[in-house]
């Protein structure tokens, strides 16, 4: 059986469903937030973006079929001017719930999740979705564990990710208890230092940029909430 590859974009999303309540276990703030940051760090990825005097540029405009990437893209190639990774991070929250519905979907044509009817009170319906096929989302639950705990190099996707889950405050999910959360607290910082020798500078660059921008997002986000 081929395995399964995912987007960072669909493998934040899975993490911070509820594998059996399907709903989100993060607040709004946090997950729109991070979606902007799993766009962002895609296109780096990806190679399409790079970092010129802290702005962001388009280095590769060309399409890679998929819808959200190929949105931005083409959101960046339609600014006159370069912007801060900030600005595109504001603007990505501003759409969250497109995003979020549209990997949502994907999961759910993969067969990775299910789109079931809820309702709160007896009376207000939503949409829940709980996991179907578990094995996805095990599969990098267990490279991030074994990067903590057992010392596996990550790739430069796995950094990103571990990156995001904890700024987003998402490490409780990943990380069962306190001590390994405070492993993993220092692995990534660790990481983070010398991730020159897992990625080029030019996706180092991006990285940093982006995870600062979403951080001082979701703190801005929930300052204001409180």
């Amino acid at each position: 059986m081929k395995k399964m590859e995912l987007t960072l974009i669909e493998d934040f999303l899975l993490i911070s469903l509820d594998d059996e309540k399907g709903s989100f276990i993060l607040d709004t703030t946090y997950v729109n937030n991070g979606l902007a940051g799993a766009v962002m760090l895609e296109l780096a990825l990806n190679g399409k973006i790079e970092l010129r005097d802290n702005f962001i540029h388009l280095k590769n405009g060309d399409p890679i079929d998929d819808l959200i990437l190929d949105q931005t893209i083409q959101a960046i190639k339609n600014e006159k001017k370069d912007k801060k990774v900030g600005f595109w991070i504001g603007a990505l929250n501003a759409n969250a719930s497109d995003i979020k519905n549209v990997t949502l979907k994907k999961l759910t044509d993969k067969g990775i999740i299910s789109k079931q009817k809820g309702k709160t009170l007896w009376v207000f319906s939503y949409n829940k979705y709980p996991t179907k096929d578990a094995l996805p989302e095990n599969e990098v639950r267990s490279r991030l564990n074994n990067i903590v705990l057992n010392k596996m190099e990550p790739t430069p996707k796995c950094l990103m990710l571990l990156n995001l889950i904890d700024v987003c405050e998402l490490s409780f999910e990943v990380y069962r208890t306190k001590d390994v959360r405070k492993a993993a607290k220092n692995k990534i910082r660790e990481l983070t230092k010398s991730s020159s020798d897992i990625t080029d500078q030019t996706t180092l660059e991006v990285q940093t940029a982006i995870i600062a921008a979403t951080m001082s997002a979701v703190i801005a986000s929930t300052t204001a909430s409180t």
